[in-house]
């Protein structure tokens, strides 16, 4: 993805309803990326998750992570997040904030 490629200072990207986005896409995202704090992905339907695993390790310091209306990601893996960056906040399909559950 060229934006990830050439802006590795971004600190805010909104790739809202980019229906066409895939995982691979957003693997380059957050290897390159990595001064992220604010990250937008509202309705990006084709999404599985595959790119998450890599936030904690990646994205020091991202604070938002927006994954509203993205049907095919699970709660489990945004837990996993939660779980390694307590203070992050996260939006599930629902828009909600997901919180830290013990």
């Amino acid at each position: 993805m060229i934006i990830a490629k050439n802006c590795e200072t971004l600190a805010s990207l909104k790739l809202c309803w980019c229906w066409e986005l895939t995982d691979k896409s957003l693997i380059f995202v957050v290897r390159y990326c990595k001064y992220l704090i604010n990250l937008n992905l509202c309705g990006v339907i084709r999404l599985d998750g595959e790119f998450l695993c890599e936030i904690p390790s990646k994205l020091l310091g991202l604070k938002t992570l927006d994954l509203e209306q993205c049907p095919r990601i699970e709660f489990s893996d945004l837990m996993a997040i939660k779980r390694k960056k307590p203070k992050i906040i996260i939006k599930d399909y629902y828009g909600e904030s997901v919180e830290y559950e013990d």
